[in-house]
């Protein structure tokens, strides 16, 4: 399940940003210093903590490899 929600989020990104090789939560993380950003790693932290803890933080991570 989260390989797929992280390929979604990478689509979703690649179509906002250009950028396929990034996640939302990983965008997230990368800029938390604007607010709706903070918010956003909060959120899914938050919704995604049952399956893994700093979700955004990973997921900067592995776009990061």
């Amino acid at each position: 399940m989260r390989i797929a929600l992280e390929w979604l989020s990478c689509g979703i990104h690649g179509a906002l940003y250009g950028d396929r090789r990034m996640s939302l939560c990983a965008r997230a993380w990368q800029h938390r210093e604007h607010w709706f950003w903070a918010v956003w790693v909060i959120v899914w932290d938050a919704l995604l903590g049952w399956y893994e803890a700093d979700h955004c933080r990973a997921s900067f991570e592995r776009c990061r490899k």
